[in-house]
């Protein structure tokens, strides 16, 4: 990978000269954030970091990814009163300030921007190597096509020659940051690629961290030592618990899912792979009496377990599902499917300012192109020409950078603005979380 120099502002200079503490609290655990102190420390080799993040979950997946960084909840902020802050964001810098006024910080201890350039790479990109996926979730893009179909569409796939070209191209042309997270995923299956493995094989001889999420169904074995010591976050899909709740969702046979998740948590573990490996347990109303079993068999193969709801995450079914214009047969389904009591409160709380986190993810499709990504895909049917904004090796930074600033203008992002659907989005999880333990901790 080439070198690239990130410096810090003549601002942040000022701000961490003119103070005399030796601690500093970075607001941003993340990728990003990892930037922002190697780029500091730099400088200033003194000091000693610690990550903070509002995000409760996100916080624990990046101590989770990165144990030997000390982290910070947000009930201890107010007591760090010997610490400066340093806010690490590519967006939300004055939703994050605002936070922090929350938390009754002194505005003389909080930096918004550390950086010294104004177009900053990417810290991260998804990269769908597989556009079809062969399960039919009814409630996300990909698998409501399916399921509106009858049959899975096996899609297109990115090969690893043209993934290497994608990959140099955006180094060559300092799109993203050396080291930058690669997500082999969006809204296909991953393993369904035929060139899955050669291409993880290369990201860990490359020096790059990556990650995946799967359904399973599709075992994939490697054979090298090192073969997957690039892959930091494993995330294992389940709608549930039973063959009864996969007959419902996935569609695929529950026992032969659990010998697969077994056999390739085994097998990754045996060929290098070190990082955080976790459930995404879907919840949906049938299957919460079958939250425990799945726990205990998340603590069995010794991997973490996130239960949260299951949400309308196809674009289409949120926006009808939000501003009460779905169809009343789709309504009258996901009355049965999913726990929707908190959408309409969360959606309410969308600050005026918010901004969507899409701004600071590269997302790229399987030919290669930029694309709207959230949660849509090519089938949507509210994107219509705002999904795909071109070949991603036409392009370089300040193209892009512009390409999503006007795409954010689009009918489809400023509608989705207008109804709280970009805040839903990012939040729903999070919310789902919150519920969740207030529920286990008054049980």
């Amino acid at each position: 990978m080439q070198s690239f120099n990130l410096s810090i502002s003549e601002e942040c200079a000022r701000f961490l000269k003119g103070g005399t503490m030796k601690h500093m609290i970075i607001y941003g655990a993340d990728e990003y954030g990892l930037y922002a102190k190697k780029t500091i420390l730099d400088s200033y080799k003194d000091l000693q970091t610690i990550y903070f993040s509002d995000q409760k979950e996100k916080l624990m997946d990046f101590h989770n990814m990165h144990p030997e960084e000390p982290i910070i909840e947000e009930k201890f902020l107010s007591d760090q009163t010997d610490k400066q802050i340093v806010i690490a964001s590519l967006g939300h810098r004055e939703q994050k300030y605002t936070r922090l006024m929350e938390c009754k910080i002194s505005p003389e201890r909080i930096l918004k921007d550390w950086r010294g350039l104004e177009e900053i790479p990417y810290t991260r990109t998804a990269i769908e190597i597989t556009s079809g996926c062969n399960a039919r979730c009814k409630y996300c893009p990909t698998g409501r096509y399916n399921f509106e179909r009858g049959k899975a569409e096996r899609g297109d796939f990115l090969s690893f020659e043209d993934f290497k070209e994608i990959m140099r191209y955006m180094q060559r042309k300092h799109i993203l940051l050396p080291g930058a997270i690669v997500d082999l995923y969006n809204w296909g299956e991953p393993f369904w690629n035929p060139d899955f493995k050669r291409i993880a094989i290369w990201l860990s001889e490359n020096g790059y961290e990556f990650t995946a999420s799967t359904n399973a169904s599709i075992p994939v074995c490697f054979e090298g030592k090192e073969d997957l010591s690039g892959l930091k976050n494993l995330i294992f899909s389940m709608p549930g618990f039973s063959q009864t709740s996969y007959d419902k969702i996935h569609g695929f046979s529950f026992e032969k899912i659990k010998r697969n998740i077994q056999s390739t948590v085994e097998n990754f573990r045996m060929h290098g792979f070190t990082g955080h490996c976790k459930i995404a347990f879907h919840i949906y109303q049938f299957n919460i009496h079958e939250i425990s079993l799945a726990k205990k068999f998340a603590r069995q193969l010794d991997i973490d377990f996130y239960p949260y709801f299951a949400i309308p995450a196809a674009i289409d079914l949120a926006f009808g599902f939000i501003d009460r214009t779905i169809d009343y047969s789709v309504l009258r389904e996901m009355s049965k499917d999913l726990i929707t009591f908190y959408i309409d409160d969360l959606v309410q709380e969308r600050p005026a300012d918010y901004s969507c986190q899409q701004d600071n993810l590269l997302t790229i499709n399987e030919k290669g192109q930029l694309i709207l990504g959230c949660c849509a895909n090519s089938h949507s049917k509210v994107c219509g020409d705002n999904y795909c904004l071109g070949d991603i090796q036409q392009m370089e930074l300040k193209d892009i950078k512009q390409k999503k600033k006007e795409i954010f203008n689009s009918s489809t992002c400023s509608y989705c603005r207008k109804i709280g659907a970009d805040y839903f989005g990012s939040n729903g999880g999070n919310r789902s979380s919150e519920i969740l333990r207030k529920i286990l901790t008054d049980m």
